[in-house]
């Protein structure tokens, strides 16, 4: 594993980009118990790049990769966005702390001359995805966006497309249930510390998101996102609570904006959304959001939630790579339908 400082005039912060030698897999996955956003980035072969924030790089790359054949076409990086895993939080807080990490996820393509490489976004992730898509058109040749926050927060806007997936009424009342404000505060009461990663894993893995984990994602998860602290063996979040807050608040500033120019995105773009209402917000506008993309297209996956990617990481690897091979052709893309819906067969290791 390679580790490589990356720092340019566009974006101040320190990062840390992992780097995958030989086809390994890079995962990354920036500060656990923060799981509100996670991005990759997979450049054309023999390069794949991830990116992402608000869990460690280094797992969220293995998790995507656990379908083992996606190493027969890419190379894996992974970058610790601004506050996540071991970058620092380095811009301040007046700044939308989404706008940094699309920042520096243009910074990151330029570095690694990697213009025209697949992206995987997940929720917030997605959100940042489309906002560097948005601001400079052609930075991806095709997008899967796994329940990306990407709202229109129940509004109407003008020229907004529908279709039979979408229920308005339902987004707006969803909207309703549960607010940015609400999520920030769940975040500053997020314990920081434990005795040990293995107390962590006891904690989690019996509550809710975390038990609904993929076991072996569960313990990468917990790896990375922790680090110990020096003297007493204890273990602390790498994305502080503080961090975490600031995201939930700074995606819904920022979340219409990009729902507003969907219709800019000229490359096929997936929108995968899960059944199990966790963040029922999130799941009803996933179908919406594809309606608005010019060659967007949508897949509901029974059995799985807004952290499917966790959950069931080889199957939603595999639909990842389906979409980035039938988008190389105009024609195979078309092909695909507006809107399916398939059921996931979970294969869980147990812990």
């Amino acid at each position: 594993m390679a580790f490589m400082e990356c720092a340019t005039s566009q974006w101040q912060a320190p990062s840390v980009l992992h780097s995958a030698d030989s086809f390994s897999s890079c995962v990354s996955s920036h500060a656990a118990p923060c799981w509100c956003l996670r991005l990759t980035l997979w450049c054309p072969w023999p390069a794949v790049v991830r990116l992402q924030s608000s869990r460690d790089g280094e797992q969220w790359s293995r998790l995507l990769v656990q379908a083992e054949r996606l190493l027969q076409y890419y190379h894996c990086w992974g970058l610790d966005l601004e506050g996540q895993g071991d970058s620092a939080e380095g811009k301040p807080s007046g700044v939308n702390i989404i706008h940094s990490f699309v920042d520096c996820i243009l910074a990151v393509v330029d570095h690694l001359q990697c213009v025209g490489c697949c992206v995987f976004g997940h929720s917030a992730g997605g959100l940042a995805a489309t906002l560097a898509e948005q601001r400079r058109p052609g930075t991806f040749s095709a997008m899967y966006l796994y329940e990306p926050v990407t709202f229109s927060q129940g509004r109407q806007f003008p020229g907004m497309r529908t279709s039979e997936w979408i229920d308005l009424e339902h987004i707006r009342q969803a909207h309703k249930t549960i607010t940015s404000e609400d999520l920030a505060t769940r975040a500053l009461r997020r314990r920081r510390t434990f005795a040990s990663k293995a107390a962590v894993l006891g904690s989690y893995g019996s509550r809710p998101p975390f038990k609904s984990f993929d076991s072996n994602v569960l313990r990468q998860y917990i790896d990375y996102g922790f680090r110990e602290l020096p003297g007493g063996g204890q273990v602390e979040l790498k994305c502080t609570p503080e961090v975490e807050a600031r995201v939930f608040r700074d995606t819904y500033k920022v979340s219409v904006e990009a729902f507003v120019h969907l219709r800019d995105l000229n490359c096929p773009v997936m929108i995968a959304a899960g059944t199990e209402l966790v963040a029922a917000a999130i799941e009803a506008e996933a179908p919406l959001i594809a309606a608005q993309v010019p060659r967007g297209r949508f897949e509901k996956y029974a059995g799985v939630g807004h952290l499917g990617p966790f959950e069931a990481p080889a199957q939603v690897a595999e639909r990842a790579l389906l979409c980035f091979k039938l988008a190389k052709s105009k024609q195979h893309w078309h092909s695909l339908p507006k809107g399916q819906r398939m059921l996931f067969q979970l294969q869980k290791s147990k812990l």
